[in-house]
């Protein structure tokens, strides 16, 4: 294992010296049990004739476990106790290899790089998180606190509503009432006054005839 972890060293600086320059997609993901994950390793070769190698360092521990290698033909080889459920496909272009670990199980959990061996020199991605377990719980929703809705003012005098015992309803009702009560009695007057009008008129006929 120690022999591993000096390679992987070993490429990571040959990487900073070389021009193919890689990197993982994602940089840390979260997937449930017996779900699928693909990985992802970009970079910009010149032509197709690399290798790729995958290792994985597990969470606690500073070895690095070789994983499998795919040659330039894309044959496969994987390491001792590695299953088939970790795949890999050769690409040409910007993404060089993709990853596929299916039926996903918690020790599969870990750091996982992608070396690449092209023109005789190793280079080293900067690794992908793999977390197996469950998906952490979603965040409440936000919900706006509701406003009150707004009095509506009372438009009576700053004059008027400071004497003590007066309210905008006693202002509003007070002209209210006396206009009604003064209706009232123009009413009621105007039938007494039609009320009494044919006696008066009784009246002055009596005393015109008396003055004839």
């Amino acid at each position: 294992m120690r022999l591993l972890a000096w390679l992987w060293v070993a490429a990571s600086w040959v990487a900073a010296a070389s021009s193919l320059i890689l990197t993982q997609t994602p940089n840390s993901v979260t997937v449930p049990e017996n779900n699928s994950v693909s990985i992802s390793c970009k970079g910009e070769a010149q032509n197709d004739q690399k290798a790729v190698f995958w290792y994985r360092q597990t969470n606690g521990t500073t070895d690095f476990q070789f994983l499998m290698h795919t040659s330039t033909i894309g044959r496969e080889t994987h390491a001792k106790g590695i299953e088939q459920r970790f795949k890999t496909t050769l690409r040409s272009g910007p993404e060089l290899c993709i990853l596929k670990i299916s039926m996903l199980k918690k020790e599969d959990s870990g750091m996982y790089y992608c070396t690449v061996l092209h023109g005789g020199i190793y280079t080293a991605a900067s690794g992908t998180n793999l977390t197996v377990g469950e998906l952490p719980p979603p965040p409440p929703p936000t919900t706006k606190p509701t406003k009150p809705k707004p009095k509506k003012p009372c438009h009576c005098s700053s004059g008027i509503l400071k004497t003590k015992g007066f309210s905008c309803g006693a202002l509003v009702l007070g002209p209210l009432a006396a206009g009604a009560a003064a209706l009232l009695v123009a009413v009621v007057s105007t039938l007494y006054y039609f009320s009494r009008l044919p006696k008066k008129c009784r009246h002055r006929m009596i005393k015109k005839k008396l003055l004839h």
